[in-house]
């Protein structure tokens, strides 16, 4: 089964559905590739909103629900600037966020 996802809810070693092109038609990414936080990352920066990724049993009913799902992504956004205060309480407030979302 496939399933469209916006890229920035896609979480590592989820596996594209399909051949994923670029604008010039180039392939981007082979179907089956599996997805890392970098190429999640260098999707998001060029601007991509979507991609189709291949959804199993194990996947659709994964034991993380959408509020860890979402904390686990946060955790990948603001990794590598955690250590400014700024970006650690917007992460804090994002997470909250979420997590009253999701009750």
């Amino acid at each position: 089964m496939h399933k469209y996802i916006r890229v920035c809810d896609a979480l590592p070693d989820m596996i594209i559905a399909n051949d994923f092109f670029d604008e010039g038609g180039c392939v981007l990414l082979p179907k089956g590739s599996v997805l890392t936080s970098a190429l999640i990352q260098s999707l998001i920066k060029r601007d991509i909103d979507q991609v189709c990724v291949t959804i199993n049993d194990a996947t659709s009913h994964s034991d993380m629900n959408k509020a860890e799902q979402q904390h686990e992504r946060l955790d990948q956004i603001f990794k590598q600037t955690e250590h400014l205060p700024v970006n650690l309480q917007l992460k804090e407030y994002l997470s909250e966020y979420y997590t009253e979302k999701t009750k």
